[in-house]
């Protein structure tokens, strides 16, 4: 699904339920709240009620700036904002690591860090999937059925001339 550059309309996203229910999963990547609009926040909501998966990519639209917390999937949510500073840059590498066995199957013999994230709360009963010490960068929550993740770490690094994320 995009953004076009040029409005805040979002193309792609499915306009009848029966469309909407027919994706295993949705990936919103910086899409901000108005962008799908009230109808499209309430069909994105009954849909991970009902057994779908939701994962929500930040940048300059992620959780604060994109007003998700504002919207009706606000409630929902596995993390709140953090009053302040959204993104944060930390001027050390901040080293990725799993949480549980959701990333079993990936090698992580390259280290992998990054150096940008999005600052929030982690709200009951959601999970961190992936972390750098207490600083949760995956989280899910299970929302009756479905299952909402969002990815706290930012790929904004790119425009300041870093690699989001990087192996040492």
């Amino acid at each position: 699904l995009l953004v076009s550059s040029q409005s805040t309309r979002l193309t792609g996203f499915p306009a009848e339920w029966e469309e909407l229910y027919g994706h295993s999963v949705v990936v919103l990547n910086n899409v901000p709240a108005k962008s799908v609009g009230l109808v499209g926040s309430l069909m994105l909501k009954q849909y991970v009620e009902d057994g779908g998966c939701l994962i929500m990519m930040g940048d300059t639209h992620g959780l604060v700036p994109g007003r998700w917390t504002e919207s009706a999937l606000g409630p929902v949510l596995p993390v709140a904002p953090r009053k302040g500073k959204d993104l944060v840059y930390s001027p050390k590498p901040l080293p990725l690591q799993p949480r549980g066995n959701a990333f079993n199957r990936l090698n992580w013999a390259e280290k992998p860090y990054t150096i940008y994230y999005h600052s929030a709360e982690l709200l009951p009963p959601a999970v961190v999937l992936l972390a750098s010490g207490k600083i949760p960068l995956i989280v899910e929550r299970q929302v009756g059925r479905g299952r909402i993740i969002v990815l706290l770490i930012s790929i904004c690094g790119a425009r300041f001339g870093h690699m989001p994320i990087c192996a040492s």
